[in-house]
């Protein structure tokens, strides 16, 4: 196992972990193209290499996080059960830093067999069973939601409100940061200027890793979407909407009759909607999938960090629970 700043690859290594990308990868996060737009975000990248086995990490004050999706890391058939441990311990012994894994999937918990692993739970998952190709999803909403929110979509249509699909650029990022700077999360510290993220997405969507669907009024951006295809499997990473537009719930829009028009017989199987429960995937997930962290290292810390969002996670549930959006997870 090899443990080396991205920068310090070498091609034949970059290579390799692009090919074994290809084969096994789950979502961008476990790809070269991601590193290196954490890289062009300022963050320092770390890269543990092993035999059919990549894991990637960014280098905090105290901490190696690697970035995961419901996988730590993009490996080949059989080898995370043998070779997982050994990329994690590399990571902890080469860097100095304990090591944690944020929101993976749950099956993971065995590594807690492994010795001087911990793992406490999360909340789950959503994902959209896309093998009716949408057909079913606005007979869920109306089901667990009922006619209110679909008068709020033929609200968008009266409007004249339109989609945009499949966007990228520099131009698709400069409007996709404008649309987020007047949404809730900008008035509550969480626009992606504001954590940060601003610089990665961007990269990501000029590199065309990711691409940008919106919601406009005219040619006004006024919702977004930001997604990545990988094989059958679509993730939905990034959204965000115009305050100035909010009665006519875009995002909800988006993510319904938006994800129908694009995605209908495209060949994908599975919707990732990629992070913890909110109001609307309340509306529209076919299922959840249970989720763990992973923590390697010190102790103390280890106990602060996992208090810390397991709170996190609880205000989220009793907001969810409320019938109320995210933003009031930050009041």
């Amino acid at each position: 196992m090899i443990v080396k700043r991205l920068e310090d690859l070498t091609e034949t290594e970059v290579h390799a972990w692009r090919a074994l990308y290809r084969r096994r990868g789950r979502g961008i996060q476990h790809s070269p193209d991601y590193a290196q737009a954490l890289t062009t975000a300022g963050m320092q990248v770390v890269v543990a290499m092993g035999e059919d086995i990549v894991a990637l990490a960014t280098i905090g004050r105290d901490t190696a996080t690697i970035c995961s999706t419901d996988s730590p890391v993009v490996a080949a058939h059989g080898v995370e059960r043998s070779q997982l441990g050994p990329a994690i311990q590399s990571l902890r012994s080469t860097t100095g830093l304990s090591v944690y894994i944020p929101l993976v999937d749950a099956r993971y918990r065995w590594v807690s067999r492994l010795g001087a692993f911990s793992t406490w739970d999360r909340s789950p998952n959503s994902t959209v069973d896309w093998s009716t190709e949408g057909q079913d999803l606005m007979e869920r909403v109306a089901d667990r939601g009922g006619s209110q929110l679909l008068r709020k979509r033929r609200s968008v249509e009266r409007a004249g409100l339109t989609l945009d699909f499949d966007r990228a650029g520099v131009e698709s990022a400069r409007e996709m940061l404008t649309v987020d700077d007047r949404s809730w999360k900008a008035d509550t510290g969480q626009s992606m200027r504001q954590r940060g993220q601003a610089s990665m997405y961007t990269s990501l969507l000029v590199a065309e890793v990711v691409h940008v669907t919106f919601l406009r009024d005219g040619a006004r951006p006024v919702a977004f979407q930001v997604y990545a295809r990988l094989g059958d499997r679509l993730t939905c990473l990034k959204a965000s909407y115009d305050l100035a537009y909010s009665k006519f719930s875009p995002g909800f829009y988006l993510m319904t009759t938006g994800l129908v028009e694009q995605w209908a017989n495209q060949g994908i199987r599975v919707v990732d909607l990629f992070g913890g429960p909110d109001r609307m995937k309340e509306f529209i997930y076919s299922r959840r999938h249970p989720r763990i962290d992973i923590w390697f290292g010190d102790p103390k810390r280890r106990e602060e960090l996992q208090q810390e969002r397991q709170a996190h996670d609880a205000r989220v549930s009793t907001v969810v629970a409320l019938g109320k959006g995210l933003r009031h997870v930050f009041d």
